[in-house]
């Protein structure tokens, strides 16, 4: 995974976002650490 960051940096990415789904495709917050109340791109900039 270090390598794919690397990677991408050097493509030009800013940043990297990553988390766990549900099945239907959302942001998972509560496997991901995230509690109901915060917004999703708060909980995984924190989670980084």
């Amino acid at each position: 995974m270090k390598e794919d960051v690397r990677l991408f940096k050097e493509a030009g990415a800013n940043a990297i976002v990553f988390g766990i789904l549900t099945p239907e495709g959302r942001i998972d917050k509560k496997r991901s650490g995230c509690s109901p109340a915060e917004e999703s791109h708060r909980c995984l900039k924190e989670a980084s």
